[in-house]
């Protein structure tokens, strides 16, 4: 900024009280209804798109193939950690959010150990991340509660164990 020019502060306009005001027969509380609405319907699709996904990694992890379906079993935990974690950003749920970090970090720890399949040990341990996220899932909760920090806990339990084999 030059020394002459200055800020201007701009306020910006409410886009919902002018569509009220048109007479279309919504109120600015029926349009927020209508929002509430579509962001809990879009948050139900995202739950069971996240549940396949899950009964999907699950077949996988079960199956301990190696090659090309390791990196595939990576990729597909990695692709469910980041959406998790966004979900759980954008609709309020920080235990989910927290989880799918937790499953990023361990499959990112999985992806350097360069084992072919999981072994037993690490096989269980993405199959309490996968339980964990479930539990998220159906936690509505704004702030982790006393429930949510044990199971967050016991998810870092998991990890330390693996960390140190």
């Amino acid at each position: 900024m030059s020394a002459q020019a200055s800020a201007r502060l701009i306020k910006a306009a409410n886009p919902l009280l002018p569509r009220a005001r048109r007479g279309r027969g919504l109120t600015v509380e029926d349009m927020v209804r209508a929002a509430e609405q579509a962001l809990e319907s879009h948050g139900a699709n995202a739950r069971a798109r996240m549940l396949a996904a899950i009964a999907d990694a699950r077949a996988a992890i079960a199956r301990r193939t190696d090659g090309a379906e390791r990196a595939a079993l990576i990729a597909k935990l990695a692709a469910m950690a980041g959406e998790g974690e966004a979900q759980g950003r954008v609709l309020g749920n920080p235990l989910l959010a927290d989880v799918s970090a937790r499953l990023g970090a361990f499959v990112a720890l999985f992806a350097k150990t360069g084992v072919a399949a999981p072994d037993a040990k690490a096989a269980t341990a993405l199959a309490l991340h996968l339980d964990a996220m479930i539990v998220a899932l159906d936690r509505r909760q704004d702030a982790l509660d006393d429930e949510g920090r044990t199971l967050l806990d016991n998810l870092e339990l998991t990890e330390r164990t693996i960390k140190t084999r």
